[in-house]
């Protein structure tokens, strides 16, 4: 069992089918989550599922559109937040680009070229606003005394942990665009309603 835990950590190279395979899957999620639509929809729906999911407290849309200032003025907050590793549970981040981005942000660099690509904004945006429902959270959950530690997971789960995920779906995945997302909504669904049936 520690053996698997202990290589479950590294994810195992896909094969070429499966990387050819994978680019009509990738294209696919790109395009839906970067329109405006999907992102306003999905900032709703993370705010009562945030709401429904914590116990910490956290306020719909005043603690997520206070948190839009933190997160563009790169308050101390969301470098706090940033460093507990909670930002890496959003659908947005879980990408190379998006992970190079944290490490500058965190970094303090720059980059010119990716200001001049549409699809970049539109990233950025989409995930501005998933990111504005994380960092709420996890504003909630300092508030009410928890460590950094703990207040970010609060923000991971709060909403959707996209970075959760078996070991033997990282192929599926990659050719089925929202596999694990189903997966994961279902899994939390559960988790939520064990924890809490009454709440």
């Amino acid at each position: 069992n520690l053996y698997q835990a202990m290589t479950g950590l590294n994810e195992t190279s896909s094969g070429l089918l499966v990387k050819i395979l994978s680019v009509p899957a990738h294209v696919l999620r790109v395009g839906a989550t970067i329109t405006p639509e999907f992102a306003t929809r999905n900032f709703v729906r993370d705010q009562y599922s945030a709401f429904i999911q914590t116990n910490v407290g956290f306020r719909p849309f005043v603690d997520s559109i206070s948190s839009i200032a933190d997160i563009l003025g790169k308050s101390d907050l969301y470098y706090e937040w940033l460093k507990s590793g909670s930002s890496q549970a959003g659908f947005v981040e879980l990408s190379r680009p998006a992970l190079k981005k944290a490490v500058e942000a965190l970094e303090g660099n720059k980059g010119l070229l990716r200001h001049l690509n549409i699809v970049t904004k539109l990233k950025d945006m989409s995930q501005l606003l998933e990111q504005a429902t994380r960092v709420g959270i996890y504003k909630a959950a300092k508030r009410k005394g928890l460590s950094s530690v703990e207040a970010g997971f609060e923000a991971r789960e709060g909403t959707l942990d996209f970075a959760r995920k078996g070991s033997q779906t990282k192929d599926i995945n990659a050719v089925l665009a929202f596999f694990n997302a189903g997966v994961q909504g279902v899994d939390k669904l559960v988790r939520t309603i064990v924890k809490d049936p009454v709440g």
